[in-house]
């Protein structure tokens, strides 16, 4: 799939989103993190090193910390429900299903398809579990 058609939102509309917000998205090299949310400067700080894909996955990450409060170092809980946040963000409608019929269920092409980061497609995987057992 191409970045001209992905599914779910484009990066400039993700950033719009954080603007509205209040929120200042940075780019600077980081050491050992793609990305961090501060809750005290309103900012999300992003690698540049990343690629469009990584970039677009790991701010809706982000905007997921900003949006319920999380500062700081998070438990892996926390890390899950930003991914989760992620995921429904990134991933809309039918995507995930449309991509599945498409190369399979393997998370890997499944990312390449609905172009995001593998980590949002395991969250997808979450959030449509998570449906399904509020349906049963």
């Amino acid at each position: 799939m191409t970045t001209t058609s992905l599914p779910g939102p484009p990066m400039v509309r993700l950033i719009d989103l954080a603007h509205d917000h209040g929120i200042r998205i940075w780019w600077r090299p980081m050491d050992g993190r793609d990305g961090q949310w501060s809750l005290r400067h309103r900012s999300i700080w992003l690698d540049p090193r990343m690629t469009a894909v990584q970039s677009r996955s790991v701010l809706a990450h982000e905007l997921g910390h900003a949006t319920y409060g999380d500062d700081g170092p998070q438990p892996p809980h926390i890390e899950e429900r930003a991914w989760r946040f992620a995921a429904r963000l990134l991933v809309p409608g039918m995507a995930y299903e449309q991509a599945e019929t498409i190369v399979g269920c393997h998370p890997g092409a499944l990312a390449d398809e609905l172009g995001v980061t593998r980590p949002v497609v395991l969250a997808y995987r979450e959030v449509l579990e998570h449906r399904e057992l509020m349906c049963a």
